[in-house]
């Protein structure tokens, strides 16, 4: 598994801080930390925050290693073509049971609040 790797990474290529980062997903930047360092393991929740703060699926985030894609997948993550999650070959996101459960808890959650 990338998580750890993966949001380490891209924190840092966005130029975030991880006191930024933090805030904006509303954690503790200790809790960031030790999520980056593998050393403590998120909960559907917050993978579900991850997910929408990179706009990646949760698949991609945990199972591709992101620093080893080259400048041009990078680039296409980043501009939304989140393929990577089933193959580096589709241009295309497909949503598996994993994100479609999360994006189902997360109305859920959306509706228990209003």
């Amino acid at each position: 598994m990338y998580f750890a790797s993966n949001i380490k990474f891209l924190r840092k290529r966005k130029g975030r801080t991880q006191d930024d980062m933090a805030a904006a997903l509303d954690l503790k930047r200790s809790t960031l930390s030790g999520y980056e360092n593998g050393v403590a393991q998120p909960g559907i929740d917050v993978l579900v925050s991850f997910s929408g703060y990179f706009n990646l699926s949760i698949d991609t985030l945990l199972k591709i290693d992101i620093a080893g894609l080259s400048e041009s997948q990078l680039g296409e993550l980043e501009r939304g073509y989140d393929a990577y999650a089933v193959s580096y070959t589709h241009l295309r996101a497909h949503e598996t049971v994993l994100d479609l459960v999360c994006r189902l808890l997360l109305e859920k959650k959306k509706i228990q609040i209003q």
